[in-house]
């Protein structure tokens, strides 16, 4: 193999990946030469505190090889944020070829770079090959789509306070999976609005002018923040009085009323009504024209308004003399007053006075108890919102001194069997006395607590019983923010553990989960793993219910999850599951699906590892049937089946009994 050379003494904060060629000719002989490696410069990356620069020049060695470990071209806080290595490969013999550009992202495990370079089929040295494909879609790239090399390109149309465009996101698959290699592309756009400053389909390097305060916005990564600037600039000084303009034009709309004007002179008399009437053809003397103004007499008229003051009716009869009696108005003759059928007079001190007032028998006689006329009146419990001595049923609150039913219950403090006490306590205290006949068949649609040993139980209608505290100095899953574990992990488990990277064989840990929970991670103990040297290349697990069914799993391959451990005792690694998937009680199996050879793969903390193996066959099935520890018995497994069986022929007791948890 070749040297390995690196850009210079690389700080450890600077990820990094190891590149490796080969160069032979049609006849199989090895190239010589050299690769020369370029990368932008200078280049800086996060607490490394050096700068970059320079290129790397790689010879070929005897075999026509070369290895060299780069930084990684998609480190966080790197600057430049998206750059690229640029190839250039001078070999004997040779023209050189075009200079082209790769990527290093750190998701790539020990590249070579015929996997990456461009092939050209006019170059004799070189074969060709199916090129890299580059998909597009207005969605992220689906899962099993392409191979590794190729592109994906998401297109988003975008309607944004009036401004359309599409977005693009670019995707490279890296050994299967898809990466996204830049942050959604789009030109900046300048917006107007009155309205706040909207983030939610703003990009990095668009502007927002308000129009109503004039503030100017810049959208940064992290979001709008506070204006940049206003465009509203400080008011300016008056200018010069300009010219006068010519007159306009004029106005087709009527001005302001005026002010009245002054008074004028007095002007001639006018001629008199009966000098008009002479002019107009009258003849005689006034005396007779003022005569022939009185017509004849007309018809009388109708009875006229008599006018604010008058009243011309009262209740309905008519004047002048109108005379009314108490029926007239509505009242009582005073002749009743005080008589039989009649009305009663109120005494000095406003009562009626007693010789008006009816005779009783007996003033304070009950006539009728809770709604129930007499003379006799029959009562229930119910009446009286009471409990009868045999039957019924209490319902609400019950308020007051201790209610007793029997000698073995109480309200106030409630006493469940014979004997037992309330240990000194009072109000609101509940004693369960041991019980005499322990339960022993499951209750359906119910669970039942009773006391043995004067310790709380509990028995559930799957059959599963348990106390509902621990016994002292017992550590539980809670205690480790976990739900539930196959066992006790510091009380039963040995260093330095073991490797399931068994040829693809699958392993099942049984797990009992006493209470429902939504789960969207399981948990290992990693005792330890040197993961940058790793051999794994394919790790997956999931939940299964007893009859052995998939409920969960994680997202294809997850290796990248695994922590790389070196510290004395491992650390517990808390996995993502694809998705959340809610458990009821009862029995589950954990399942782990390796790829990879025992060397540098990771090693889980398991219970029975040693010098000798050793199974757990001694440990009986649950009554749910699940086992406690499996192994399958085909190792060809590359993915989680969604189900099947769990006969002898397919799983037996495994020798490695792993610890595992569900979260």
């Amino acid at each position: 193999m070749g040297m390995m050379p690196t850009l210079f003494d690389l700080p450890d904060s600077v990820p990094t990946v190891t590149l490796h060629g080969k160069y032979v000719g049609p006849d199989g002989r090895p190239l010589r030469g050299w690769v020369e490696i370029l990368a932008p410069t200078p280049l800086t990356f996060p607490d490394a505190k050096a700068f970059v620069t320079g290129p790397v020049v790689i010879p070929l060695d005897a075999e026509g090889v070369f290895a060299v470990t780069l930084p990684a071209t998609d480190v966080e806080g790197q600057n430049p944020t998206e750059w690229a290595y640029w190839i250039t490969e001078r070999l004997q013999g040779m023209a050189d070829r075009k200079p082209y550009a790769i990527k290093l992202p750190q998701a790539l495990t020990d590249p070579w770079l015929d996997q990456l370079a461009p092939t050209d089929p006019g170059t004799p040295d070189y074969v060709p090959v199916e090129g890299n494909r580059i998909y597009t879609g207005e969605t992220a790239p689906p899962i099993g789509l392409g191979r590794h090399g190729d592109f994906y390109v998401m297109r988003e149309p975008v309607d944004f306070l009036g401004q359309t465009d599409t977005r693009l996101t670019f995707w490279t698959n890296v050994d299967g999976t898809w990466v996204q290699q830049t942050g959604m592309v789009a030109a900046g756009r300048i917006y107007v609005n009155d309205t706040g400053t909207p983030s939610a389909d703003a990009k990095p390097g668009d502007i927002l002018i308000r129009s109503d305060n004039g503030d100017l916005y810049y959208r940064t990564s992290s979001g709008w923040g506070a204006p940049v600037a206003n465009l509203t600039g400080p008011q300016g000084p008056q200018g010069d009085t300009g010219p006068q303009g010519p007159p306009g034009a004029d106005s087709t709309v009527p001005g302001p009323e005026g002010p009245q004007g002054e008074t004028g002179p007095q002007g001639d008399p006018g001629d008199s009504a009966y000098e008009v009437a002479v002019a107009n053809g009258f003849t005689g003397t006034e005396a007779e024209w003022l005569a022939s103004l009185v017509g004849p007499e007309g018809p009388q008229g109708p009875k006229g308004d008599p006018g604010a003051g008058s009243v011309n009716s009262v209740n309905g009869d008519l004047g002048p003399d109108i005379v009314l009696d108490a029926a007239d108005v509505g009242a009582v003759d005073l002749s009743a007053v005080g008589e039989a059928s009649g009305v009663a007079s109120l005494g000095s001190d406003g009562k009626v006075p007693t010789e008006q007032l009816p005779e009783l028998a007996d003033p304070n006689a009950v006539t009728s108890v809770n709604g129930k006329p007499g003379p006799t009146v029959t009562l229930t419990a119910e009446d009286v919102d009471a409990l009868p001595l045999s039957g019924g049923t209490l319902t609400g609150a019950v308020n007051g001194p201790a209610f007793n039913s029997s000698s073995t219950s109480q309200l106030e403090n409630i006493r469940l069997g014979t004997g037992g006490s309330f240990a000194g306590g009072s109000g609101g205290i509940m004693s369960l006395s041991n019980a005499v006949n322990l339960p022993t068949v499951s209750p359906a649609n119910s669970a039942v607590m009773f006391a043995n040993g004067g310790a709380v139980n509990i028995r559930q209608s799957n059959g599963v019983q348990f106390p509902v505290s621990p016994p002292a100095g017992t550590w539980m899953p809670e205690d480790y923010g976990l739900a539930a574990w196959a066992y006790d992990l510091h009380a039963n488990s040995r260093t330095p553990g073991d490797s399931p990277a068994e040829a693809q064989r699958l392993y099942l840990v049984g797990v009992p989960l006493r209470y429902a929970k939504s789960v969207s991670q399981v948990a290992f103990h990693v005792m330890g793993y040197n993961k940058p040297s790793t051999s794994v290349t394919n790790f997956r697990f999931g939940i299964y219910d007893a009859s052995f069914t998939l409920l969960a799993q994680s997202n294809g391959d997850q290796k990248a999850q695994l922590p790389e451990v070196h510290n004395i005792g491992g650390q517990m690694a808390k996995l993502n599951l694809q998705s959340a998937v809610t458990l009821q009680p009862g029995h589950y199996y954990v399942a782990i699906l390796m790829k990879g050879t025992i060397t540098n793969a990771p090693y889980f903390a398991a219970t029975n590892f040693g010098s000798t193996a050793t199974t757990s066959g001694a440990v009986a099935a649950a009554t749910s049937g699940v086992q406690r520890w499996l192994a399958s018995s085909s190792t060809g497994y590359t993915s989680l089946p969604a189900s099947g069986s769990l006969s002898a022929a397919s799983f037996q007791e495994s020798q490695t009994c792993y610890w595992a948890a569900i979260v």
